[in-house]
């Protein structure tokens, strides 16, 4: 399977970054330029309900799907530029026998956070394991996709989300099989480091956090006219939930290795 790696012209440091590891891995890439979200005209996007930075973002893991699809290949992993790779990464990339057989998306980041998982895994490379995602993520910093996800992104894409929440939110986690590999063999330099230099640290996190300010001051009436009217039939909602829980999911703590 091919790598692509999306990277912003103005950040040929992040490509010298992303090129060194790879190379020391004996992992060939392509390079992506990514859409830079400062030269958009947002008026070309009138159903984007994102922020420029973070339409860029999603544009140019567009352009990677459509990479492959446009090739010959089952299964293409897309990296962004700022992310730390693990050796193991080697025997990934290196053969897609290892990827379950219904598996349309494998996501081998983690941001350390713990996530819900099917009990159950199958065995990855390097001691690894990959378990189906059963809720929500993040993170988009490295993952595998399958072609026909890929024309199914496409083809569904109308900018309305950011790629993240697109790709690994509830809706695209309940539609398509995504699996996580644990340990983790990617994970983005910011979770390793707060303290980053300032060519490595993220071109879109100080817009999301805007953005997510935003909508929770607009949702905060919202917010409070459900909890007066669900607050009595929580606790029994609850108990429920937990029950389906811990009969179909298990909660991981993805470490980096």
């Amino acid at each position: 399977m091919k790598t692509y790696v999306i990277n912003l012209d103005r950040s040929p440091e992040r490509l010298e970054f992303m090129k060194s590891q790879l190379t020391t891995l004996n992992i060939r890439f392509v390079r992506i330029p990514a859409v830079d979200g400062r030269e958009l005209d947002m008026s070309d996007y009138p159903n984007s309900r994102i922020r420029p930075s973070e339409l860029g973002c999603y544009l140019s893991h567009m352009t990677a799907w459509q990479n492959l699809c446009a090739g010959g290949d089952e299964f293409a992993l897309i990296l962004e530029d700022d992310v730390r790779l693990s050796p193991v990464l080697q025997e990934l990339a290196k053969s897609a026998d290892w990827i379950p057989y219904d598996a349309d998306l494998v996501k081998l980041e983690t941001s350390t956070r713990r996530i819900a998982v099917a009990p159950h895994g199958f065995h990855a490379p390097g001691g690894r394991s990959v378990h189906r995602l059963l809720k929500r993520d993040d993170c988009t910093g490295g993952y595998i996709i399958r072609r026909g996800l890929a024309e199914k992104f496409v083809r569904e894409s109308d900018f309305s989300l950011p790629v993240d929440v697109f790709m690994l939110g509830n809706r695209s986690v309940q539609e398509n099989q995504i699996f996580q590999l644990n340990p983790a063999a990617i994970i983005q330099e910011h979770y390793l480091d707060g303290n980053l230099a300032d060519d490595l640290k993220s071109t879109i996190h100080p817009e999301r956090f805007d953005r997510h300010i935003g909508e929770r001051s607009n949702q905060g009436l919202l917010k409070r006219l459900n909890r007066m009217i669900f607050r009595p039939i929580e606790p029994v909602g609850k108990a429920l939930r937990q029950v389906v829980v811990r009969h179909r999911a298990r909660e991981l703590k993805v470490e980096f290795q």
